[in-house]
């Protein structure tokens, strides 16, 4: 395992437990050895040959919620790049004209959904005000360690978990509880890197939003802000 993502899961441990009653931790589960967001695997595209690729230090970071379930967990293969996440996430990426080994792609709520229910309601630990606030602890110091140029939220609410990162930055998106509040400014600066929301890779987004309605429009936002 990368020393970099082997560091970041070692501060993961350290710094969100404990976990709500509708969450489960990672903490002493098998890591997957494909291509698969982290904490379940490194975060990083093992495809094309590249085995044991590095964590992309100033490369570009996307924001998932959570993982998904316990149970599918316990029953899924080494990775999920066949998937429908990783599947429309990889087309934006070569809309963008981004490499694959630019990309690392984590949770903001790193942790599984007790049960067997994968999607759906509520995201598992983001009404517990004291565990986003650790989690939230937890991705200040992945932004110290990868110094991403660029964050990209995948749907609202990682987009709402890093509008109130850092109390100090306020974002134009308010409580980012809907696409009518993030639209009008769809880039925004935090910190040392620029902040992109699109919508989850897995779902049509022209039932969402109001600016991009294709993932061809929101690859050429992305491209664009890359190029600035």
């Amino acid at each position: 395992m990368n020393a970099d993502i082997a560091k970041l899961r070692q501060d993961m441990f350290d710094a969100i437990g404990p976990y709500p009653r509708d969450c489960v931790s990672f903490d002493g589960r098998r890591t997957m050895t494909g291509t698969a967001f982290f904490p379940a695997g490194d975060g990083l595209w093992k495809g094309d040959g590249n085995t044991d690729p590095t964590l992309p230090v100033g490369g570009i970071l996307f924001l998932g919620s959570n993982w998904g379930d316990n149970d599918s967990y316990d029953e899924c293969g080494e990775g999920e790049a066949n998937g429908r996440t990783w599947r429309g996430l990889l087309k934006l990426v070569g809309l963008a004209g981004i490499a694959r080994n630019e990309i690392f792609c984590t949770n903001a709520w790193p942790c599984l959904r007790a049960g067997g229910r994968a999607v759906g309601g509520v995201v598992p630990g983001s009404r517990d005000p004291e565990f986003t606030s650790r989690c939230k602890v937890f991705f200040l110091r992945t932004l110290e360690l990868m110094r991403p140029k660029l964050v990209v939220p995948l749907g609202k609410l990682p987009t709402s978990f890093i509008a109130s990162l850092t109390p100090t930055e306020p974002s134009p998106w308010g409580k980012a509880s809907s696409w009518r509040e993030i639209d009008p400014t769809p880039v925004w600066r935090c910190r040392d890197f620029n902040v992109v929301p699109i919508v989850h890779p897995s779902m049509p987004n022209h039932r969402y939003r109001q600016f991009a309605k294709t993932i061809e429009a929101e690859a050429a936002l992305v491209r664009s802000v890359l190029a600035r």
